[in-house]
């Protein structure tokens, strides 16, 4: 079953993947400066299916991986998430 709640109001240890995962696809979505409804389907896809969220939960997340990458400076907030989880 889908998760309906927003993952990080339900205490998920996974919101912090979730978002840095999701605000690097934004990033990379954006890289040419153009972003196509193509595109953003797919990001939509991928998080939905990778982290099992839909609805609301998916929504929330996207808004605010969005504007996570958007205020970032660079990458490091969201590739040290990622690294900790190879150590």
């Amino acid at each position: 079953m889908k998760s309906a709640g927003s993952p990080a109001a339900s205490g998920d240890e996974s919101a912090p993947l979730q978002l840095a995962s999701a605000a690097i696809l934004f990033a990379v979505m954006d890289a040419d400066g153009v972003r196509h409804e193509q595109e953003l389907a797919a990001l939509r896809e991928i998080i939905s299916e990778r982290f099992d969220l839909e609805g609301d939960a998916l929504h929330v997340l996207l808004t605010r991986a969005e504007a996570a990458e958007a205020e970032a400076v660079d990458f490091y907030r969201f590739t040290s998430v990622l690294v900790k989880l190879t150590e």
